[in-house]
């Protein structure tokens, strides 16, 4: 009898702590729901298209997997949708599900597999920003502005960048085949690519023609202000009389490595650049904090091309808005024009779970504002920034730079012109400087002489007397050597320059 009556008192026990939790967890709904049927009501007020357009949705959705002709996992019609947002904004905000917000933390690491391409979506087409110099992409001879409509025989239409760098990227030594159109190019051009390791240093730097620092960005990593800085010591050190910053082909990367390097060269607490957007909250302005360690005594010219973009552009807006540098680039052309910010966020839902039933990481990257220069100018809206001195460049000039690489890349090998594609120079092209030497490269014209003895306490500092670009060419050809015509003549500008500010102030 006893342990009969201490089972029902346990029971009774029990029912007397569940009874308890009922009612609390009672309390807590009443309390609680005229907040959330609240909270409800606002949202249907301050967003009724909401629910006017998420019962299309759902209506939409149960007629496709009711009646569609197959069956269609729900996942694949939600993630369909989520996608079909996304194509209505600009080509740089998408969807990142796991594996996708996995890759994109593995390529900012900065070495991967692939074929060497800055991408994205411009006029909802794959377009290239540059290929990476030295890279199989630029050894293809791919140019800036050339459009991928197909990546191995698949259409582009409609493809994310998320989509497409996963189709370019694959293990070293596979190919990957693209179709390509290019303005001014009748036919499409098809081009089969090797991928290699792609790693690329971000900075290079020398003296080049006696007395000029010469300093090329590739890239605007976590690490190039670093290397920058010391490369504008090292010139300092050795007494450059001028700088030229080449950014041809760079395709941009960090805002706060663009807005470090542009403090090394203008005074204190002059305005960088300015980011705006619809989020006024989200606005700043950034100033330059130090000191410039390449004084403003020192002339720059910045080189820039079609190629350059991004963080580049804010470098160049920044040097030409404040008359710190002279911009040259190639007669009639612009930079890029890629001037937005996008935000990279971390959703707390997904439509993957792990192995334990959590959601799987999943985010957003999303165009939240765009760049100003220090003159107010968007970036963006005024595609681009045009040079303050075009030079005319022969036809195939820009491209047969992508092949043969800029100063500090390794000489390259010029492959058959890709089938549909003309030989840069056209028919004309002489055939001792076509496209074919497996020993051209970058060959900088010698310095002059230096005087010795007592010729060299008279001797005057002159220009050299560079010939025209035409004539350059002809002499490439003749020699089967590439002339980099830009770059010579920022050598010419930067040596004009400096005789005229060193001459004697007029009687």
């Amino acid at each position: 009898m006893k342990h009969r009556f201490s089972r029902t008192g346990a029971l009774e026990r029990r029912l007397i702590i569940l009874c308890t939790l009922m009612f609390l967890m009672g309390v807590a709904l009443v309390t609680k729901m005229p907040q959330r049927i609240a909270a409800m009501e606002t949202q249907r007020k301050n967003d009724p298209e909401f629910y006017q357009f998420a019962d299309v949705f759902s209506e939409v959705f149960e007629k496709i997997r009711q009646q569609y002709v197959t069956d269609v996992p729900a996942r694949q019609l939600y993630e369909g949708a989520i996608n079909g947002m996304f194509a209505t904004l600009d080509g740089h905000s998408s969807w990142l599900p796991p594996d996708d917000q996995e890759m994109l933390i593995r390529d900012t690491e900065g070495e991967y597999s692939g074929v060497g391409l800055q991408i994205q979506i411009r006029d909802n087409i794959l377009t290239v920003v540059s290929p990476i110099p030295g890279t199989p992409g630029a050894k293809a001879g791919v140019m800036p502005w050339d459009r991928i409509v197909e990546i191995d025989g698949q259409s582009t239409k409609d493809i994310t960048i998320i989509e497409a760098v996963k189709k370019l990227t694959g293990p070293e030594g596979s190919t990957v085949k693209l179709k390509i159109y290019r303005e001014g190019v009748p036919e499409p051009l098809n081009f089969e690519i090797r991928r290699e390791t792609i790693k690329v240093e971000s900075v290079f730097s020398k003296i080049i023609d006696g007395d000029i620092g010469y300093l090329r960005i590739s890239q605007f990593k976590a690490d190039t202000s670093g290397a920058v800085r010391g490369a504008l010591k090292d010139f300092n050190r050795k007494g450059v009389k001028g700088i030229i910053v080449d950014l041809r082909n760079d395709p941009g990367g960090l805002l706060d490595e663009a807005v470090k390097i542009c403090d090394m060269f203008l005074p204190k607490k002059q305005l960088i650049v300015s980011i705006r957007g619809r989020n006024s909250a989200n606005n700043r302005e950034y100033y330059s904090l130090e000191d410039p360690i390449c004084p403003p005594s020192v002339p720059l010219l910045v080189l820039v091309n079609h190629g350059s973009a991004s963080a580049s552009e804010i470098f160049t807006g920044a040097m030409k808005d404040t008359k710190r540098g002279v911009i040259m680039g190639p007669k009639g052309s612009s930079t890029f024009g890629k001037g937005s910010v996008q935000t990279i966020s971390a959703l707390k839902n997904s439509l993957e779970t792990d192995d334990d039933g959590n959601p799987r990481g999943s985010g957003i990257r999303l165009t939240t504002a765009l760049y100003y220069t220090p003159a107010g100018v968007s970036i963006q809206e005024s595609k681009g920034i045009k040079p303050d001195i075009g030079v005319e460049l022969p036809p195939g000039h820009e491209l047969a730079l992508l092949r043969h690489g800029l100063l500090g890349e390794p000489n390259m090998v010029e492959p058959a012109a890709p089938k549909g594609q003309a030989t840069p120079g056209g028919a004309d092209t002489p055939t001792t400087g076509g496209l074919t030497s497996p020993t051209r490269g970058i060959v900088p014209a010698p310095p002059a002489a230096e005087p010795s003895g007592d010729d060299a306490a008279t001797t005057a500092p002159r220009t050299p007397a560079l010939p025209s670009p035409a004539a350059r060419v002809a002499e490439g050809a003749a020699k089967d050597v590439f002339h980099d015509i830009l770059l010579d003549e920022g050598v010419k500008y930067l040596k004009a320059f400096m005789i005229w500010e060193g001459r004697p102030a007029a009687a």
